[in-house]
């Protein structure tokens, strides 16, 4: 869904690798450029992980192998990346459910309960603050700054234009809001009106921007307003942006 009705003042093509080009030339995507960001959680993250492993292989008071021992651990080390990949998938998913329903108004069958779990909390948040949608999985980009990105969704919410991003990880974290803050630019570079004397001006204003979290096992999502000043944030992600490109020759960083 795209309301705006507005032409892009240059092509953009989103490939499905999750690559993007902007006339022609090839640019990052809006998540890559932010797993640059530091994730301090990640680290208990991931020994959490193997941990839990390790908890359902071993029982106690049990003796074992040294060899059986040694490949719980090993198998361990990818403990997290399997739980990671799951979690992709929901959130993908879940994505695409919300999108659908945008679109057509239809209510799927899921059959995945963590799918559904948060579904049905997006439903719920619909009911309560009743947005009107404007455009979902919007690709936007700017070809000024040379990045590019797909938004999750641009909906009036009580007389204002709110730029939302739908998340099922486990909390809400400030990368999202400099991802936010990214969207946003690109968008206000991608939609232009052209007024007296040829002066470029956003035809979209977004007022606000928000993250709504639904919970993959609970029944309570979180709406939060993003806290954090929009300059702050173009300015946070524009300084990862340089970061990004001044480490593409050195390929090993950034994989």
């Amino acid at each position: 869904m795209n309301k705006l009705n507005l032409k892009y003042p240059y092509e953009i093509v989103r490939n499905q690798n999750h690559t993007y080009t902007v006339d022609g030339w090839s640019v990052p995507g809006v998540t890559t450029v932010n797993k640059l960001l530091p994730k301090p959680w990640q680290l208990k993250w991931v020994i959490g992980e193997a941990t839990k492993h390790i908890g359902t292989k071993w029982l106690p008071e049990c003796t074992y192998p040294q060899f059986l021992i040694d490949q719980t651990l090993e198998d361990s080390k990818g403990a997290w990346k399997k739980k990671f990949e799951g979690a992709g998938d929901t959130g993908t998913n879940v994505h695409k459910y919300i999108e659908d329903y945008i679109n057509d108004g239809q209510l799927p069958m899921i059959e995945d309960k963590e799918e559904d779990n948060c579904f049905r909390q997006f439903i719920d948040w619909g009911e309560k603050f009743k947005p009107t949608w404007i455009a979902t999985e919007m690709v936007v980009a700017s070809k000024e700054y040379g990045f590019a990105g797909t938004l999750d969704s641009i909906a009036e919410i009580n007389g204002k234009m709110c730029l939302i991003d739908f998340k099922t990880s486990s909390g809400i974290r400030e990368e999202y809001y400099i991802q936010t803050a990214a969207y946003q630019l690109a968008l206000e570079e991608c939609v232009p009106n052209l007024i007296d004397g040829g002066i470029r001006e956003p035809s979209i204003v977004i007022n606000e921007r928000w993250i709504l979290r639904m919970d993959k096992t609970s029944k309570n999502y979180e709406f939060k307003l993003v806290p954090t000043p929009y300059a702050q944030d173009v300015l946070a992600f524009t300084s990862l942006l340089a970061l990004h490109k001044s480490l593409v020759p050195y390929r090993g960083f950034l994989k």
